[in-house]
């Protein structure tokens, strides 16, 4: 009876799975280098998550895939595949036509791979994401808090509501919408702020503002945006 050794076994593994590893098989849970079938460098990883996960390289080169080949002239997430642009770091970036505003860019096909694709690819949701699309809104407020070590007094249609409002900066043009054309859902949301940052999200201690004004405001208290404010007015 011919017993296998440990290498042995390891090299069928990995045969079974497609997978090239570099050097000695040195334990199941030992991070070893294979070579990213996708890019073609060096992976170090855990020959346990490739044979269990039939993983053929980087994390980030498997998400992003698409082969060009395949999908030329074809739409994916509403992006139209003209042509071949380049590869950087294992990612294809292809030349496409967004066909909601019919402008021409090159794009990852990571993002492409990304709900929405094209130009509008973080506005644009079909019918059925738009149903789930405030729910995992609030379960990432939800998580955020759980990061961040802090609480929350507001339930899935309180922040809802607070997201749909226009933003609290005076002048600010950044309005919310969710509107629908052609069978294609557009969504424009504001954030909510803790006014007190060092303070949990509490019904007295939020508002809305947008993005770009929630990042100004960082980390600073309502008072020393007031002083700050005085400063460069005089």
């Amino acid at each position: 009876m011919n017993i296998l050794k440990s290498e042995e076994i390891a090299t069928l593994n990995d045969k079974g799975v497609g997978a090239v590893r570099l050097e000695k098989y040195k334990g199941t849970n030992i991070k070893t280098n294979y070579k990213c079938s996708i890019c073609g460098k060096d992976w170090l990883v855990k020959p346990a998550n490739v044979w269990h996960n039939k993983q053929k390289g980087h994390q980030r080169c498997v998400r992003g895939y698409i082969d060009p080949n395949l999908y030329i002239n074809s739409i994916i997430n509403n992006c139209n595949i003209l042509s071949i642009n380049g590869i950087k770091n294992g990612h294809y970036y292809l030349d496409v036509q967004c066909v909601l505003c019919h402008k021409k860019k090159s794009i990852s096909s990571s993002a492409i791979l990304k709900c929405g694709g094209g130009c509008c690819r973080k506005e644009v949701y079909n019918t059925i994401d738009i149903e789930q699309l405030f729910k995992q809104f609030y379960r990432n407020h939800n998580t955020n808090c759980i990061q961040k070590e802090l609480t929350t007094e507001l339930s899935i249609e309180e922040y809802k509501a607070l997201i749909l409002r226009p933003c609290e900066y005076p002048d600010c043009d950044s309005i919310p919408y969710i509107k629908e054309e052609n069978g294609i859902w557009s969504v424009k949301v504001n954030g909510v702020d803790r006014k007190d940052n060092t303070k949990s999200y509490l019904k007295t201690n939020i508002g809305t503002l947008c993005y770009h004004h929630n990042l100004i405001k960082s980390d600073y208290k309502a008072k020393d945006l007031i002083s700050w404010s005085k400063y460069l007015r005089d």
